[in-house]
């Protein structure tokens, strides 16, 4: 196509207005013409090196090289979407963040001949993004890294120490009777003493650790490498440094102590979150033996027991991963009016050594303590999408664990398999529980929408169980609500049950929420519910979890 001259030059300075590049880059002959804010975008003097492809490839940040080609081979070979980010050089020893996206123009023969496109430098979003990312991490009172970057930073320091084998310790520090400081002197004189307990524990742990808020009133230190010993010295050095002199508040001076429980990693923790409850543990045994006090966690017999159990277990469940004996069961869920399937809930089962599926539920707390649900979240989202492709008369409900809801890993398996299969994605719920949904809700808020981009659905499990469902119900922004199965069972002849499920319909209802009971057994209570106003049922009364495919049409065979 011809451009025209008095056409071309208010688009040319249109271009340069805006700071992007454009560009024509031929493949056979590996030449690029560029137009547009050349210098601003490719820095000083780098032009020449970038009027090739393999010059301009060059200029790109070794970590980011790899990626950006991918991107474009997917282009090349499968017509997918060419948007990539990356870092490129300014010519002066630094690097900026681009944005480039373009299209590939393709000869008779079908092969790319050509491509064309953009250039855009996105500094500012990339320096506001790390500064969100920051804050996400970060206490807002303290400034200290909060329980999440804890458990992060925690998991590859237990890695680490696993591969390298040294030891170290997680403690976690209380402060003593916070709430009473908040009721008595009021909440400023409280955040005054948190932000000061911040301060005399970086003083007190210096470099040999990293400290962390995560709770209200309590503390987490991470011992990089630190002998039981050594562990209870830095424990009683923190009981000191905080009775040892008051700390000054808006209601006057406090004498403030605190509480302090540890557990040895790896030895007695091997998972992140394992480590923080056994340390929490200790703590508050602490608290109850009399407080400003400081002990390590300790394992009963019941306790060891119950870990062979659960080494047993993770065993059972990696050879289940390694073989490939990872299967889904299938229970109804149904209209309470007519009580025709609605969608069916895949439901995890695990193979045994002999043939059988057992029941994944008594496991699930094992998986996840010893590292392994997200491997398992990954396989089951995996099968549910395959089922719905293979079958586009049905619809799924997944659930997905603690451990993997906002993380990237789940989410770019999810990605991968929905993005381009709109029809699919509608015919997915991802269900999160309530309890998970409130430890976090700005992750879940986010976690929500990107699932709302693929077209999938999402649903809040257990619903009624925590105790701030109605404040943050509006800001997560699902789609439905499975009300806990401890207020459907026996609510035929439990009235206080029948008013609690009567309330939460109506909250949901106020939000434009399907809402799903669980646990249904007998006909009573699916007539209850009915009357109540819940539009889906879920139980025994219906169907049990079963390993066959009812719409394949497959023998039965139960996997309950």
């Amino acid at each position: 196509m011809t451009v025209k001259t008095d056409t071309l030059d208010p688009l040319l300075r249109a271009l340069v207005a805006s700071g992007d590049l454009a560009y024509d880059w031929d493949l056979a002959g590996d030449q690029i013409r560029w137009a547009g804010a050349v210098a601003a975008v490719l820095g000083v003097g780098t032009a020449g090196r970038a009027s090739s492809g393999r010059g301009f490839g060059a200029q790109i940040h070794p970590d980011d090289r790899s990626d950006r080609l991918l991107t474009l081979a997917r282009h090349f070979d499968r017509g997918e979407v060419y948007d990539c980010v990356y870092r490129l050089s300014d010519g002066i020893g630094g690097y900026r963040w681009v944005s480039d996206r373009g299209t590939a123009e393709r000869s008779g023969a079908g092969q790319p001949s050509r491509m064309a496109g953009v250039l855009r430098t996105i500094d500012p979003f990339k320096n506001e993004e790390a500064k969100l990312r920051r804050l996400a991490y970060r206490d807002d009172l303290t400034g200290l890294p909060n329980r999440r970057r804890l458990l992060d930073r925690l998991d590859r320091l237990l890695r680490t120490m696993i591969a390298s084998g040294r030891s170290g310790a997680l403690v976690v520090v209380g402060i003593d009777q916070l709430g009473m400081v908040n009721d008595v002197f009021g909440y400023p004189s409280g955040d005054s003493a948190l932000e000061e307990v911040g301060r005399r524990l970086i003083a007190e742990v210096g470099d040999t650790g990293e400290i962390a808020r995560i709770a209200g009133d309590r503390f987490a230190i991470a011992l990089n490498s630190a002998s039981p010993e050594v562990t209870e010295q830095t424990a009683e050095r923190v009981l000191l440094s905080l009775k040892g002199r008051p700390i000054e508040t808006p209601g006057g001076d406090l004498r403030v102590t605190v509480s302090a429980g540890w557990v040895a990693l790896p030895v007695q923790a091997r998972s992140a979150r394992d480590a923080v409850a056994k340390a929490e543990s200790a703590m508050f045994q602490a608290k109850r033996g009399g407080r400003d006090a400081a002990q390590p966690y300790r394992e009963s017999r019941e306790k060891r027991r119950a870990q062979r159990i659960d080494l047993a277990v993770a065993d059972l469940i990696e050879r289940a991963l390694t073989n490939n004996r990872i299967d889904l069961a299938f229970q109804p869920v149904v209209d309470a009016a007519n009580h025709s399937v609605q969608h069916y809930e895949a439901l995890l089962r695990i193979g045994d050594d002999f043939g059988g599926m057992l029941n994944a539920g008594p496991m699930i707390a094992t998986a996840e303590s010893m590292g392994l649900m997200r491997r398992l979240d990954l396989v089951v989202l995996d099968l549910a999408v395959s089922e719905l492709v293979r079958h586009p008369q049905i619809v799924l409900a997944v659930n997905v664990s603690a451990v993997n809801a906002g993380r990237g890993s789940w989410l770019d398996r999810a990605v991968e398999r929905l993005s381009r299969q709109t029809d699919v994605a509608g015919r997915l719920m991802v269900e999160i529980t309530e309890t998970l949904a409130l430890v976090d809700p700005a992750e879940t808020v986010r976690f929500v929408d990107a699932l709302h981009k693929l077209g999938a659905k999402v649903a809040i499990d257990d619903f009624g169980a925590g105790n701030t469902s109605f404040r943050a119900l509006r800001r997560l922004g699902v789609d439905m609500v499975k009300i806990d199965g401890s207020f459907i069972t026996g609510i035929a002849s439990n009235p206080d049950n029948q008013l609690f499920v009567r309330a939460l319909v109506g909250i949901a209802k106020g939000f434009g929420l399907a809402t799903v009971a669980e646990f249904v057994e007998t006909a009573d209570e699916a007539r209850i519910l009915k009357e109540e106003g819940v539009g889906q049922l879920q139980g025994y009364l219906f169907g049990r979890p079963e390993m066959a495919r009812p719409w394949a049409g497959s023998p039965s065979s139960s996997g309950d």
